[in-house]
């Protein structure tokens, strides 16, 4: 008599695994004055028949916007009431519709969702999940660290050492800039004091008016001041070039490709003539 308890226990289980599925569980309720939602899970159980008849319709839709299924339903007079829906691994979102057709509740379900491939980073996405999708230096909430020319902005310098780099050549033209602007600024002071020293003390020299004498050192000035300027960008040039055969030298030393450290100046603003210039220099510097 144990026997056949035990066996027919057996069964029913057996029975109830084999008929139970995967399926969305979506809670809600009818107010008797409308419907309310108010959450939706994964589960086992058994769906609803697939039917056409009822007035409040489901529609449940992949990543694209494509209607995958439709179902209907007849809620209770009152009270919650949760509604069992086959489960779809393309499913991105369940859309319910009163019996005007009405929209009433758009549920997200990415969460649920095998979405990896379709050519789109979804928000419950990443690299670490789905390379495929999320590519590497992203935004997707996931520091993958890797060494790509590229900072990750889900990275912090200590993370990511492309984000260290990028922060060093910043820094680097920063200060160049900065060294270049004063020089000029200085400069110009100079060349401005030295002007109002002239203007004081005009004189009507070998008969030539001291307006035509001021005019000719206001155009002497102007020409030392281009002249300055331009020796200045050659020097800030210079001193910018040093800083980058300085900078390949540095990361070479540390075993970076010349890929990886290009691909940071790059996105600085140099130019390819600058890159190779610089890295060509680096190069003999470290050969001699």
């Amino acid at each position: 008599m144990k026997k056949i308890i035990i066996l027919t226990a057996i069964l029913c289980i057996l029975c109830t695994s084999v008929y139970a599925e995967k399926i969305y569980e979506l809670s809600l309720s009818n107010t008797g004055d409308a419907l309310t939602y108010s959450s939706v899970k994964m589960g086992d159980g058994e769906p609803i028949i697939r039917t056409l008849d009822y007035p409040y319709k489901i529609e449940m839709k992949d990543s694209s916007d494509k209607q995958v299924n439709l179902y209907s339903f007849e809620p209770p007079f009152y009270g919650a009431f949760i509604l069992n829906l086959p489960y779809d691994k393309s499913i991105t979102k369940i859309i319910i519709k009163d019996n005007q057709g009405k929209e009433m509740f758009d549920i997200p379900t990415e969460e649920f969702a095998d979405t990896c491939r379709d050519q789109m980073c979804s928000p419950h996405e990443s690299y670490e999940t789905c390379p495929a999708d999320c590519k590497s230096g992203g935004i997707d909430d996931y520091c993958d660290g890797k060494r790509d020319g590229i900072c990750d902005p889900d990275c912090t310098a200590e993370d990511d050492i492309d984000c260290a780099a990028i922060g060093l050549a910043k820094e680097t033209v920063e200060v160049i800039e900065k060294k270049e602007e004063r020089e000029i600024e200085e400069n110009a002071i100079i060349q401005i004091k030295k002007k109002e020293e002239i203007i004081e003390t005009p004189k009507k020299i070998s008969g030539i008016s001291p307006t035509a004498i001021i005019l000719s050192i206001l155009a002497f000035a102007v020409l030392i001041i281009i002249a300055i300027f331009v020796l200045s960008k050659t020097k800030a040039k210079k001193e910018s070039n040093t800083a980058l055969v300085d900078y390949f030298m540095q990361y070479m030393n540390q075993g970076y490709s010349y890929e990886q450290i290009a691909g940071v100046l790059r996105q600085e603003g140099y130019s390819e003539e600058e890159i190779m210039n610089a890295h060509d220099s680096a190069l003999r510097k470290m050969i001699n």
